[in-house]
């Protein structure tokens, strides 16, 4: 009985996991990769329809309630090991953050002094992570700068960067290839 539990166990994630990196790759996937999935998990969901009308104990209500803990259980589990597999394979892309920055109030100087020791302090965090970028000026001392970043570890460069100012942002994915 309790190798026929712990093989259950063992199949019904095997299944969350194949039947979640199906419904994700039947969208995201070619056609042949959906058909794939799609016979591997079927396939391996059969043998779980033939677990689940079985018997382990004798006794419907404790099976019922051993399957139902199961399945709730592996689902939990498994959805997050199939984002984790998918998060392997992801390619990083490239990311365009349009920021608009308000220079801080704090400085008590000239606004042409105010400007160069605002855009100093802020082309230094951003040429210090190596990031691509440009900026325009807007007026009442707001700028909008626009990073291009081709990694995540970039895209968390700029989020640490813009925490100190005053901001408002946009992500856009470019997804447009030549």
């Amino acid at each position: 009985m309790t190798e026929m539990i712990i093989l259950f166990v063992v199949l019904q994630l095997v299944n969350v996991v194949l039947q979640t990196l199906k419904s994700i790759i039947t969208v995201k996937g070619t056609t042949t990769q959906s058909a794939l999935m799609n016979a591997i998990a079927y396939g391996v969901y059969t043998v779980i329809v033939v677990f689940t009308a079985g018997t382990f104990t004798g006794d419907y209500l404790t099976d019922l309630i051993i399957k139902i803990a199961v399945t709730m259980g592996t689902n939990l589990i498994g959805v997050y090991i199939s984002a984790w597999i998918l998060s392997k394979f992801k390619k990083d892309k490239l990311w365009e953050i349009v920021a608009t920055v308000k220079m801080p109030i704090a400085y008590n100087i000239n606004y042409i002094d105010k400007k160069a020791k605002f855009l100093s302090t802020i082309e230094k965090k951003i040429k210090d992570n190596k990031l691509s970028y440009h900026y325009i000026e807007l007026k009442n001392d707001e700028f909008v700068f626009t990073f291009y970043c081709k990694t995540q570890k970039e895209s968390l460069a700029v989020k640490e960067i813009l925490q100190d100012y005053d901001y408002k942002y946009i992500i856009h994915e470019e997804t447009v290839k030549l």
